[in-house]
């Protein structure tokens, strides 16, 4: 084979395994920055998921609280009503003592025993 050839075959051949070495580099970069694209979106995706679930639940929340709110108005009111109940029915005890303790005074004085 002709010296020139061998030469130009030998130029060709390194020429081309560079160009194999550039293309594997460039793959290797492309791969790491497709890499961090990749987490950027994720880091994106998951920002505007919490976002909308937090503008969603931000009504339920507010329903949550005023029925907290209402409940514990309620709960005042049982309380008050009860301690009102257990007022009267002591009166009504009392009542119903003063009224036997009549009657029988009532019968100690017409003799009807």
């Amino acid at each position: 084979m002709n010296p020139i050839a061998n030469v130009l075959v030998a130029v060709f051949g390194a020429l081309g395994g560079l160009a194999g070495l550039g293309a594997l580099l460039t793959v290797r970069g492309q791969r790491r920055k497709l890499l961090s694209e990749s987490h950027n979106i994720d880091a994106d995706a998951a920002t505007k998921l919490s976002a909308a679930s937090l503008t969603l639940l931000r009504p339920a929340q507010e329903e949550i609280d005023r029925l907290s709110r209402k409940l514990s108005d309620a709960v005042s009111q049982i309380d008050a009503l009860q301690a009102e109940v257990n007022s009267l029915r002591g009166q009504v005890s009392t009542m119903t003592k003063d009224l036997a303790d009549s009657h029988d005074e009532i019968r100690r004085l017409t003799g009807d025993d």
